[in-house]
């Protein structure tokens, strides 16, 4: 049996397969947050090893993106890299964030729609297109289990660009190369991680003790050093020359 490093040199770093697995994830990802916010608790209290495939849903997701961004990420300079990853999520999220506001948003509105369209939160919203995150629209699923919350899975978005920057940074300082170096601040990330939940350390700076725990603790902490192993992956795999995606 031919290993992932062979097929994709043979394909030109195009895997077949690749894109049915992003395809897959996708949907677990889709139905992972069309449960919590059909129903909130949902998933409480399913933290047993059957449900474990359904938590590991956007560890695998974002492994499987970082193990695909290596190749972009070896063979543009900085520049291009930080063009080519913009021009991936901006148009998206802008459709997406369009879609709601001017159209999913008059619908369901409980507002006027001349009060809606004057409303902050109907402008705020606008600023998820460049990553800062606003789930609510004026007078929309006031109500829902998930209260007054459209899209919440932009929850992601914020680590996907944090995913971006992480390898922006390898490049910039020529790390991006380097298999040892990539899967050390994976693995150390999470340990530092695991440790930092243990002993809950203060500074007594706010500002700094409030970075800290939402770097090393947030929901999304882990999504990064997941996607520095799949990165790891890719360089572990000897498809340096080989990627083209």
């Amino acid at each position: 049996m031919k290993s992932i490093g062979e097929r994709l040199k043979e394909s030109g770093g195009f895997g077949s397969g690749f894109d049915f697995v992003r395809i897959a994830l996708a949907f677990g990802v889709l139905l992972w947050h069309a449960l919590v916010v059909v129903d909130g608790s949902a998933l409480a209290g399913k933290e047993t090893v059957l449900w474990m495939p359904v938590y590991a849903i956007l560890p695998m997701f974002f492994a499987l993106s970082g193990f695909l961004v290596t190749g972009s990420a070896l063979r543009l300079p900085l520049r291009e890299y930080i063009l080519n990853r913009s021009f991936r999520i901006v148009p998206a999220l802008a459709v997406d964030i369009g879609l709601s506001a001017l159209i999913l948003g008059p619908i369901f509105t409980t507002f006027a729609l001349s009060d809606y369209f004057v409303h902050r939160e109907f402008y705020t919203y606008f600023l998820n297109i460049v990553g800062f995150i606003h789930y609510n629209l004026p007078g929309v699923f006031h109500g829902n289990p998930l209260n007054a919350t459209v899209n919440q899975s932009l929850w992601t978005v914020p680590w996907e660009i944090g995913c971006y920057i992480t390898m922006a940074l390898m490049i910039r300082f020529g790390l991006i190369r380097n298999l040892t170096v990539t899967a050390l601040l994976a693995v150390g990330w999470l340990t530092v991680s695991l440790i930092y939940f243990e002993i809950q350390p203060t500074s007594g700076y706010e500002v700094l003790d409030g970075g800290l725990q939402f770097v090393l603790l947030a929901n999304g902490a882990v999504l990064i050093p997941y996607f520095l192993f799949g990165a790891a992956f890719f360089l572990g795999s000897g498809l340096i020359e080989a990627a083209r995606i």
